[in-house]
């Protein structure tokens, strides 16, 4: 019988390495977008109407920021408009502090060539099920033209959140 077990060809750490990258690439663009858009659709005035002329020089601003800001800011920057759980928020700002501590200190030096590279390709698609999620948002808020906020409902409101765990405490 034979015990060896045939794994699938993933590439190697290099490759997986640029994977992750570009997967990130593609996180701070769809995160730019739904920031833009939110920003856009949660002013009630623009309920309705297209999104402006100026979305990309906006989008622009906002992908600038959010590439050179800190997990947490990313964070606040997506629950600021209290669209998504903060459930989800947290899980996204793992999944960026994952990605800086691997861009930092690489892999586990000891761990074999293989392994390397699935911890890459690990954080690579744990981006491409957020940017999914980050994108079916998006296209909702701007084919609805609309964006029903969740204010004060701590699965979604830092504030609110707070205001509860400390009314417990």
């Amino acid at each position: 019988m034979n015990t060896e077990k045939e794994l699938p060809e993933i590439g190697t750490p290099e490759q997986a390495l640029e994977k992750m990258k570009d997967s990130y690439k593609a996180f701070l663009d769809s995160t730019s977008k739904f920031v833009t858009i939110a920003e856009y659709y949660t002013d009630t005035t623009n309920e309705g109407q297209p999104l402006p002329s100026d979305f990309q020089s906006r989008y622009t601003v906002n992908y600038q920021k959010l590439k050179n800001d800190t997990p947490e800011n990313i964070g606040y920057q997506i629950a600021f408009f209290t669209l998504i759980y903060l459930d989800f928020v947290e899980e996204i700002k793992e999944n960026i502090q994952a990605y800086q501590d691997m861009i930092k200190n690489g892999p586990d030096k000891e761990a074999s060539a293989y392994d390397q590279a699935c911890d890459y390709l690990a954080i690579k698609d744990e981006f491409t099920d957020i940017i999914e999620t980050l994108n079916d948002i998006s296209m909702t808020i701007a084919s609805e033209r609309i964006a029903d906020t969740n204010i004060n409902d701590p699965e979604y409101d830092y504030n609110a959140k707070q205001v509860e765990e400390n009314r417990f405490n």
